[in-house]
């Protein structure tokens, strides 16, 4: 299960989380696609980092055909939920996709 605690820095101020889980992937075959909507280093950094993690915690690769699960990075300073902080940001996980939104690149 996913410990927030262990992961995010800094400590989100709140998280609410809903029963149940979601799977987002297989072992060797992932079920998942990585949408970064943004350019920049921060982009290129976030990218390199997650499918550095992606690869040690199981064994796959970025190929894959039609996967079911999305996970969304972006920064949107527009975004309701961020309520114009900087540095701010939001992770949003369903069983459809996860979005990460940031208000900006510090976020």
């Amino acid at each position: 299960m996913f410990d927030a605690k262990k992961v995010l820095i800094p400590y989100p101020k709140n998280i609410s989380e809903s029963k149940g889980e979601i799977l987002i992937g297989h072992i060797a075959k992932p079920d998942f696609s990585l949408n970064v909507i943004g350019n920049g280093e921060v982009f290129k950094e976030a990218e390199k980092l997650f499918w550095n993690k992606m690869s040690q915690v199981a064994a796959i690769t970025k190929e894959c055909s039609d996967p079911s699960y999305e996970i969304i990075l972006k920064i949107d300073s527009s975004c309701e939920k961020l309520g114009g902080k900087e540095e701010s940001y939001s992770i949003e996980i369903t069983n459809k996709n996860a979005e990460l939104i940031a208000f900006d690149e510090a976020g």
